[in-house]
C-alpha cells in the first residue's frame, strides 16, 4: 500500500513538474515573442525618429545656408552702394558700412570701420562730439532725422557739407538696438551754388545790359538791372514777355535775321 502511494506521489510530482516546465516554456516563448515585437517596434520608432531628425537637420542646414547667402548678398549690395552708409549697435559700435563710407572718411575698406566706435575713427573732435551726441539722442527718443544739412570735418582738416539721414533700429520687442545712417555729400553742389550766386551778383551789378532769352520764342528769361532800366520795367516786369514786345517791328525783324544763322 505504501509503495502504491509512493508511486502515485511520484506520478503526481512528475505531472506537476512537466506542467510547470511546459508553462515556463510557454511563458519564455511569450516573453521572447513580446521582446522581439517590442524590439521591432522600438527599431522602427528609432528609425522614424532618426529620419525625422535627419530631415530637420537638413532643413536647418538649408535655412542656415539660405540665410548666409542672403546676408552675403545684402552685405555685397550695401558695400557697393555709391553713398556713405553705415549701421551700428546701441553701444555706438559700427556693425557694417558701405565701401563709400569707409573711403569717404579716409579709410581703405569696411574692415577698418566694423567693430570700432567713432572715438576710433578719424573724425575732427567737434564733429565726433556732435555726431555721438546726436545719435544718442536719436536712439533715446526714437526720432529720426532726414536730409538734415550739416558740416562734417575729418581729422586731416578736410570738410564736407552733407545731407544726413539717421533712423533708429528696433528689434521684435520694439526696443531700440541701434541706428542706420546715410550721408549725401553736397560739398560740390554747395560750392557751385556759391559760384553761381557770385556770378548772379556780378551779372546783376554789371553796368552793361545783359539779356537772356529763348532763341526760338525770344521769351525773356533773365535781365540784369541795366537791361531792366533800358526797357523801363522792374525786375519782375519782363517775366512771360518776349523781347520783340519791347522793339519796334523793324528792329524785331532785324534781330530775328541776325540770330537766324546761330
Amino acid at each position: 500500500q505504501r509503495s502504491k502511494l509512493a508511486m502515485a506521489g511520484d506520478q503526481l510530482k512528475n505531472r506537476y513538474t512537466e506542467s510547470f516546465a511546459n508553462t515556463l516554456h510557454t511563458a519564455w516563448g511569450i516573453i521572447l515573442a513580446s521582446g522581439f515585437i517590442l524590439g521591432f517596434v522600438f527599431l522602427m520608432l528609432t528609425r522614424k525618429v532618426s529620419q525625422d531628425i535627419a530631415m530637420q537637420v537638413d532643413a536647418i542646414d538649408r535655412t542656415a545656408n539660405e540665410l548666409a547667402n542672403e546676408q552675403l548678398l545684402l552685405a555685397s549690395v550695401l558695400s557697393s552702394l555709391p553713398i556713405p552708409l553705415f549701421w551700428k549697435d546701441d553701444t555706438g559700435r559700427y556693425q557694417g558700412c558701405s565701401r563709400s563710407f569707409a573711403e569717404w572718411i579716409g579709410l581703405s575698406s569696411e574692415a577698418d570701420v566694423v567693430g570700432r566706435t567713432d572715438a576710433e575713427l578719424p573724425w575732427d573732435d567737434d564733429t565726433r562730439e556732435h555726431k555721438v551726441k546726436l545719435e544718442r539722442s536719436i536712439m533715446r527718443s526714437g526720432t529720426a532725422i532726414k536730409n538734415k544739412e550739416m558740416m562734417k570735418k575729418r581729422k586731416d582738416g578736410k570738410c564736407f557739407v552733407v545731407l544726413a539721414s539717421k533712423t533708429p533700429l528696433r528689434n521684435l520687442d520694439d526696443t531700440y538696438v541701434g541706428l542706420v545712417g546715410a550721408y549725401i555729400d553736397i560739398t560740390e553742389r554747395k560750392a557751385a551754388e556759391v559760384r553761381l550766386n557770385g556770378l548772379a551778383k556780378i551779372q546783376a551789378e554789371c553796368p552793361s545790359e545783359i539779356y537772356v532769352f529763348d532763341m526760338h520764342t525770344y521769351e525773356l528769361l533773365e535781365l540784369n538791372r541795366a537791361a531792366c532800366h533800358n526797357l523801363l520795367v522792374n525786375e519782375d516786369g519782363y517775366r512771360g514777355k518776349s523781347l520783340s514786345n519791347f522793339l519796334v517791328e523793324s528792329n524785331a525783324k532785324d534781330l530775328s535775321d541776325h540770330l537766324l544763322p546761330i
